[in-house]
């Protein structure tokens, strides 16, 4: 039973700092979404600068949803593994 208790609050803590490090991304985008539009879409970039650019920018954004819709209990898995 100790063990059990042990991952519960393991999967916890798991679960609070993915969170927070997707809020602090997200505030990110926000406080910046301004300054991208200025020196960004107004420019003059060429082609791969500006995929690089929405690649490095976006990108974790898609991993954070992935992990968080990996981490909430109220999503089925669509895995043949079973969790205890």
């Amino acid at each position: 039973m100790e063990s059990m208790t042990t991952r519960l609050e393991i999967m916890t803590i798991v679960q609070y700092v993915s969170i927070a490090g997707a809020v602090v991304y997200l505030y990110d985008l926000a406080l910046t979404f301004g300054a991208e539009i200025q020196f960004f879409w107004r420019a003059r970039i060429g082609w791969v600068g500006r995929h690089l650019f929405l690649f490095t920018r976006y990108s974790p954004l898609l991993g954070f949803s992935a992990g968080l819709l990996d981490l909430n209990p109220f999503v089925a898995h669509l895995s043949d593994q079973t969790y205890v």
